[in-house]
């Protein structure tokens, strides 16, 4: 049986902001003029959706054996009225909840994906563990390799493998670094400036690297050693409206398959969005690790 949970998948974003609902095409003289416009309110919405399942069959339901599996379409045409009435974002145009039908002159890889991503999330259990794929050249890094030039202010530090945190802003890096230092169950800790450190993660079918920014070593109460990433700012470079899709696939992908991997330690994640109160929430976080 195919099932769907969306619960923690992003939304797909319509921007309409950048993709018009309608074209003016003008001759280089004169002034005749003719308007293209959208007419999506005459579309129907079962119509879209029965379209859309077409298009989860050919990408993923589809193989040279058995072709396209057409037996499926009622149970996948479920989780795409599902995914429609639920998981679309519309930003500008005219605000009206019509404007998702024009999700069918969408890329549709990036809509298929966006389907799938909640067959996956209800399957996850049921499948096999998540495991990790290591660069066959480079499969691993170290703070030993780094080194770099910077312009930036810079803050020293004593737990770091690095001489120096840089600074990409004014104050919360600083921050950041001394209450590292400070707190007792650090035992080192690095900001992800020359490492390198990148998370994968996809976004409307696009494939985009995260940047975490900081890495800290943290002994627990019950004497573990924890890789905890942290995350300071709240994806301050969520230009995209990317942020629920970095937190998901560092808590549903990454993670798993980095603690399957057992290789290189245990791993956990922190997001701090408030800078003036880092110390409890990092505190507070030790506590339940």
């Amino acid at each position: 049986m195919i099932e769907a949970d969306y619960t923690n998948v992003p939304p797909f974003r319509l921007d309409f902001n950048q993709i018009p609902t309608q074209t003016t095409l003008r001759t280089a003289v004169g002034e005749e003029q003719v308007v293209l416009k959208s007419e999506y309110r005459n579309l129907r919405d079962q119509e879209i959706i029965y379209n859309l399942t077409r298009w989860v069959i050919d990408h993923k339901y589809t193989d040279r054996e058995k072709g396209r599996q057409f037996q499926l379409f009622a149970v996948l045409k479920r989780i795409v009225t599902l995914w429609y009435e639920s998981q679309l974002q519309i930003f500008g145009g005219d605000g009206s909840n019509e404007l998702r039908r024009l999700v069918l002159f969408w890329n549709q890889k990036e809509v298929v994906e966006s389907i799938y991503e909640g067959i996956r999330e209800a399957n996850r259990e049921k499948s096999e563990r998540i495991t990790a794929i290591l660069n066959y050249h480079n499969p691993s890094g170290s703070t030993a390799y780094v080194h770099g030039v910077t312009s930036k202010p810079v803050y020293e530090t004593v737990k770091s493998h690095i001489n120096y945190v840089v600074a990409d802003t004014h104050s919360w890096e600083q921050i950041a670094a001394k209450t590292l230092e400070e707190i007792p169950e650090v035992e080192c800790y690095v900001k992800n400036h020359f490492l390198d450190f990148r998370i994968p993660y996809l976004l409307n079918g696009k494939e985009h690297q995260y940047i975490p920014d900081f890495i800290a070593r943290i002994v627990t109460p019950k004497g573990d050693a924890i890789n905890l990433i942290i995350e300071i700012s709240g994806f301050s470079d969520d230009i995209e409206g990317s942020k629920d899709a970095k937190r998901q696939y560092v808590s549903g992908y990454w993670l798993p398959a980095a603690n399957n991997l057992a290789k290189y330690g245990r791993w956990d994640f922190i997001e701090i969005d408030d800078i003036d109160n880092i110390k409890k929430i990092l505190k507070d976080k030790i506590q339940q690790l």
